[in-house]
């Protein structure tokens, strides 16, 4: 009974996963993607186009800014600044996003889950 009640849920629950983990996989190549093309264009400027004298304050205000963004990203979403916090905050704000657009209450499907485990432990111990 508690199993017929799970299996539906348990294939959204599957296929949201996949999705937040496939959108997060891609914010995080796009973050990585900016920070590469900051460096090609430093030192694109700094050996070909220009000098490190030129390209010294460009690339102090490159770097603030990403310090200023780094820090904003901080406050507002309360993980570090690196690949990882990114793709945990775009993995988790996109599944709570496809559980309301599905209507899923994933705090009602961990406690059935629990409650079917405690069952089959109980009765594991008859």
């Amino acid at each position: 009974m508690i199993e017929g009640c799970l299996a539906p849920l348990k294939t959204e629950i599957e296929y949201c996963t996949e999705h937040a983990h496939m959108s997060a996989v891609r914010s995080g190549a796009a973050f990585t993607g900016i920070i590469f093309l900051q460096f090609m264009a430093s030192q694109y400027g700094t050996y070909i186009a220009f000098s490190w004298d030129i390209m010294e304050p460009i690339m102090c205000c490159v770097t603030l800014s990403d310090a200023i963004a780094g820090y904003f990203f901080w406050l507002w979403a309360g993980k570090p600044w690196d690949i990882s916090g990114l793709k945990e905050h775009f993995y988790q704000r996109r599944m709570r996003k496809l559980f309301r657009k599905h209507s899923i209450d994933f705090e009602t499907y961990q406690m059935l889950c629990q409650t079917k485990q405690e069952i089959l432990d109980q009765l594991a111990m008859k």
